[in-house]
Parts: C-alpha cells; structure tokens; sequence
C-alpha cells in the first residue's frame, strides 16, 4: 500500500467527502510517518544486500579478523546474519526441517536433510564482527551477502497486512488529533453545525492507547552481534 492510498483510506474513514476535513494530506502522510516510527522496533523487517569482500588493512583490527566489507554506503540499524555467496535465502538453516527428515530414517528424507545441511553451510555464524561501518570476516569468501535492518522504513518497505492496519488505525486516530487541534482555532457564532473537538480528542486518545497496548509485546527479540 502507498502513502497515497492509505491517506484516502484514513480520509474516508473520517467521513469526507461528505464531512469537510481541514487536515491536509501532507499532514495525514506525517501522521502515517509517525506511525510508522512508533511501532518501528516491534516489527520484523530485514533487507538484503551482496557484496564483494577485500583483506583487511594492516592493525585495522585485531588479527582474528583479516578480511572486511565497507557499508558506507548503508543505511543500517544493525546486521543480522551474513552469508556466503550472493544466491542465498534467509530460511536456508532450519533445525525442525533438518531433525523432521533425518529423524525419518528414509533415504530420499535423509537426501533432503543432507542437502539442506550443505545450504547451511552458506550461513557464517561466528566469523563476523561489524564496527561502525565496516564488516570484518575471520575467513576469506569471494562474496557475502549480509540481512540488515535498515534504519528508515518506508510504508512500501512493509507487506506483513497487519502492520499496515495498525498504522492504518494509529495515523487515523493522530490525523482526529490533527483535526481537532485545527477545528480548535475556529470560533462559530452562526453557524448551526459546532465542530465536536472534545470527542475527537477523546476517540483519538482512547484508540492510541489500545494501539500501544496492542503492540506492547508483539514481535520478538532477535540476537545479533554488536
């Protein structure tokens, strides 16, 4: 889903056109960008990247590490996982897949378990170390592959459907506050209709809170090197 698209969603809910809206749509996309930024940490979103790999300088670092990657040009919060090579898959190591088959004591199951072991091999699990902006290996490979979380995340960055209704349902009750604040500014004397800023706040308030306590443990803690 776009920005575009979810700011007519978040529109309509509030009940234009038929109902006049003073926010604009610049206003409801950072209403969205705050969203995003508030339930950012819960969630699970890791990109990929290759690259090629270079010997280390001498006393760059401790001897252990002799060859290192430059990610100056990443924007990243933290490396996940590096892999071998540039044709990989994140789900490439599974215990259960491997124990499920080899378990099974038949050939063609014990070919599969023996295969995904070889894929496995692709994973470099305690063989890396990152300072700052570069990535420092204890073994030489042509290429690697790192995961990363990167440090912006974007709407378009995101496909789980229940994060994007959450931030749906979070910018929507920040746009009531927007709306309100704004409507706030006015004072009707003849007109029949009064702007109902106390409940808009009041619903605004009422539905980040659920949100929040919605998200307080959802997600979970993924070990990484530091």
């Amino acid at each position: 889903m776009t920005k575009e698209e979810m700011t007519t969603m978040i529109k309509t809910m509030l009940g234009f056109p038929t109902v006049p809206l003073y926010t604009t749509d610049e206003q409801i996309h950072q209403c969205i960008n705050t969203a995003i930024l508030t339930c950012k940490d819960h969630m699970q979103v890791y990109r990929y990247k290759s690259y090629g790999v270079s010997r280390s300088k001498q006393g760059e670092i401790l001897p252990v590490y002799g060859y290192s990657v430059d990610l100056s040009d990443l924007d990243f919060t933290v490396v996940t996982e590096v892999f071998r090579g540039d044709n990989i898959s994140p789900f490439l190591f599974d215990d259960f897949y491997l124990l499920n088959y080899a378990s099974r004591g038949i050939p063609s199951s014990l070919a599969l378990a023996i295969g995904a072991f070889s894929q496995a091999e692709a994973l470099i699990n305690r063989s890396w170390k990152v300072i700052g902006k570069k990535l420092f290996l204890d073994k030489f490979y042509s290429s690697i592959t790192i995961e990363f979380v990167p440090r912006i995340i974007g709407l378009d960055d995101i496909d789980d459907d229940s994060w994007i209704s959450w931030i749906q349902r979070y910018a929507t009750a920040l746009t009531k506050e927007v709306e309100a604040s704004i409507m706030g500014k006015f004072i009707v004397d003849s007109n029949p209709f009064k702007p109902d800023t106390d409940r808009l706040l009041s619903e605004a308030a009422s539905e980040k809170a659920s949100l929040l306590e919605e998200i307080k443990d959802r997600g979970y803690l993924k070990i990484v090197r530091t």
